[in-house]
C-alpha cells in the first residue's frame, strides 16, 4: 500500500492549486509591480523549488528553474498559469516514478549531498511553502516587507 505517497503528492498538487490561486486572483500589477521584490516573484520561487525538487528526483537534474525560467515572461498572467501547468506536470511524473512507499527513502544524489527522497521532497515543500507565504504576506500588507537572507 502505498499511502505516504498518495497522501504526500496529494500535498504537492495542493501547494500547486494553492499558488494557481494567488496568481488567478490577483492581477499583474499587483503581482509583479515595478518592484524586483513584488509578491509574483516569490510565487515563481515558490514553484519553481517543486519543479527543480521533481526534476531532480526524476532526472537528477538540479538546476534551479529560477535562473532559467524567463521571470519577465511570468508576469503576463496567461504565461504564468501555463508554468504552473508544467509544475504540476513535473510533480505527477516524479510520483509515478517513486514506484511505492518504500522508495521514499532511496538515497539520490540531491543538490548538495546524498540524501533520501523523503528528506528532498520535505525540503522542497518547506520552502516552497516558505516563498508562498512570502507572496501572501506581501500582498496582504504592501510590498513593504524584506526577506529575510
Amino acid at each position: 500500500m502505498n499511502v505516504i505517497c498518495r497522501e504526500l503528492e496529494h500535498s504537492f498538487h495542493t501547494r500547486i492549486e494553492d499558488i494557481r490561486s494567488v496568481i488567478e486572483k490577483e492581477d499583474t500589477d499587483a503581482l509583479f509591480g515595478s518592484n524586483a521584490d513584488a509578491p509574483g516573484y516569490a510565487l515563481i520561487r515558490s514553484a519553481a523549488v517543486l519543479e527543480q525538487c521533481f526534476g531532480g528526483i526524476t532526472t537528477r537534474l538540479w538546476d534551479d528553474p529560477f535562473e532559467w525560467t524567463l521571470v519577465e515572461q511570468m508576469a503576463r498572467g496567461p504565461r504564468f498559469i501555463e508554468y504552473i501547468d508544467e509544475v504540476g506536470a513535473a510533480c505527477n511524473r516524479c510520483f509515478l516514478a517513486i514506484s511505492d512507499d518504500n522508495a521514499l527513502t532511496r538515497e539520490i544524489p540531491a543538490p548538495e549531498k546524498m540524501a533520501s527522497v523523503f528528506s528532498v521532497l520535505l525540503t522542497a515543500y518547506t520552502k516552497s511553502t516558505g516563498h508562498l507565504t512570502e507572496a501572501r504576506v506581501k500582498l496582504a500588507f504592501g510590498n513593504t516587507t524584506k526577506r529575510a537572507r
